[in-house]
């Protein structure tokens, strides 16, 4: 199922985002990808030409981020946040959405990439373990009575 994408460089070129953009309608909810409504008008984008979030189906933010002089690797890249819609998951649009910022981080010569989630989702388990990610590291937290 082919989707169209757009991307865009933000805050000074130290972040990326991807966003899968698709028409959905309530009488045609399917994943074909369309470049133009019926009135042969872009569908993608508004008249201030942003996107309509109404057929933003998924996206996916990468960060350029600086680790502390102690860290072996000290530029590395984020994926700060991935969403695909539930109608439109596992048509492999996350995965093309990672790739996109993958070629961003590419050309910013970034080998290393690290991202979180929670644990126990197995859906967001099983997504980054097809990626090719490796476990890393163990976030806990304490809530502190006020």
């Amino acid at each position: 199922i082919l989707q169209s994408y757009h991307t865009s460089q933000l805050d000074n070129e130290k972040a990326y985002i991807a966003v899968a953009v698709i028409r959905d309608t309530a009488a045609d909810n399917n994943a074909a990808a369309l470049d133009k409504d019926e009135a042969g008008n872009d569908i993608k984008t508004r008249e201030d030409g942003m996107i309509k979030p109404e057929n933003v189906v998924g996206f996916c933010l990468g960060l350029l981020q600086e680790k502390p002089p102690v860290y072996a690797e000290r530029q590395i890249g984020e994926i700060g946040s991935i969403a695909v819609k539930l109608g439109y998951q596992r048509q492999g649009i996350g995965e093309r959405l990672l790739h996109q910022v993958f070629a961003w981080f590419k050309k910013h010569h970034i080998r290393r990439v690290e991202t979180a989630f929670a644990l126990g989702n197995m859906k967001s388990t099983n997504f980054w373990i097809k990626m090719g990610f490796d476990p890393f590291l163990q976030n806990i937290f304490k809530n502190l009575e006020l």
